[in-house]
């Protein structure tokens, strides 16, 4: 049985009937509205309501085998799916025309939300610097925010995932400032090309077998630390909601 529903124009009614059944029976945990239609992700389906066609598409979540951004020519930037036991590629356009910097962020957090499990906050282009005593190379990437845990991203695999329940403190400080606290990272952060004032992000937490570390990540585009304050905000309220009991 092919794990993707979808009907031609005379079983619309079966497709519209099908959603509203979701609708009703699953909790809406990520919504958006875009050029080509609506998509929605719940409980265990993602489902795309089209604008201009009437075969709208329901695929089950445990088919999904791989999410990740594409780029299609003549429909712009989105979302593109392998699912089923017989792999079959779906595409979700986003956009048409000029890409913009806020639309690959909406598509990342979709990819990240599908490969996490939970709706997912992505970050691009964040540097980690060191101050995990496993993982003192610094690495380019991105950072996730999901609704248990601080995740980055690298390439080749490498991955930090921080869960909020375990996190002491978390503060702004700059390059002079942690060299002066720390010794996990590898001499002065100046060193590596850092001005003794630039600021970092840093969180300190204890992992599962009792080891304490502190990971520091830079925001080199952020002027006027406004990434950085949303970042922080957000991770202060999941700390707040995890230690609650929420």
């Amino acid at each position: 049985m092919t794990p993707l529903f979808k009907w031609k124009r005379s079983e619309s009614k079966s497709v519209e009937e099908r959603i509203r059944e979701i609708f009703r029976e699953e909790k809406i945990v990520k919504k958006g509205e875009y050029v080509h239609g609506n998509i929605y992700l719940t409980e265990n389906h993602l489902v795309w309501i089209k604008k201009k066609k009437p075969d709208s598409v329901v695929i089950p979540l445990k088919s999904i085998v791989k999410a990740e951004q594409a780029t299609k020519i003549g429909v712009g930037v989105g979302l593109k799916l392998i699912y089923g036991e017989e792999p079959k590629e779906i595409f979700f356009p986003f956009v048409k025309g000029r890409l913009r910097i806020g639309q690959v962020n909406d598509v990342r957090e979709w990819v990240a939300t599908l490969e996490k499990g939970e709706p997912s906050k992505v970050y691009l282009n964040i540097i980690y610097v060191g101050g995990h005593q496993a993982y003192p190379e610094k690495h380019n990437g991105q950072l996730i925010i999901t609704e248990n845990a601080l995740i980055f991203q690298g390439k080749k695999d490498f991955e930090i995932e921080i869960p909020f329940k375990q996190i002491e403190n978390i503060s702004v400080k700059t390059a002079s400032e942690i060299s002066r606290l720390t010794t996990l990272l590898a001499g002065p952060l100046w060193s590596m090309g850092f001005p003794a004032k630039h600021k970092f992000v840093v969180i300190e937490y204890t992992d599962d077998i009792g080891l304490k570390h502190t990971p520091t990540f830079d925001f080199p585009l952020d002027r006027g630390d406004k990434k950085k304050g949303e970042v922080m905000r957000i991770i202060y309220n999941k700390i707040r909601e995890a230690r609650s009991g929420a």
